[in-house]
């Protein structure tokens, strides 16, 4: 069994912060535990990176949760970077057909 699988993916781009918002994601960690609003971020520099749910309160984010396993918050990147990357490619190919 993956230790994450992808539940839902919602492809999209708006600009974040210092970057631009590229996708959400809902993911299921170990088949128990769902995880919604996953996003993933392309900063100013054109690099991905994962940022759990949070909850902003006056001048602070506060995270909803935080994946303490280095080996699976790496897990959870990757799997959502190639995701999102793949079906990117998906998309530029059905646009050239």
């Amino acid at each position: 069994m993956d230790r994450v699988r992808i539940l839902k993916f919602y492809p999209f781009e708006v600009p974040y912060k210092r970057g631009s918002l590229v996708a959400y994601f809902d993911i299921i960690l170990y088949g128990e535990i769902l995880i919604k609003n996953v996003k993933l971020i392309r900063n100013v520099y054109g690099g991905l990176f994962v940022a759990m749910p949070s909850v902003q309160v006056k001048d602070k984010n506060i995270p909803l949760v935080e994946i303490i396993s280095k080996d699976l918050n790496e897990e959870i990147r990757r799997k959502l970077v190639d995701f999102y990357k793949e079906h990117m490619k998906e998309m530029e190919s059905e646009k050239v057909d």
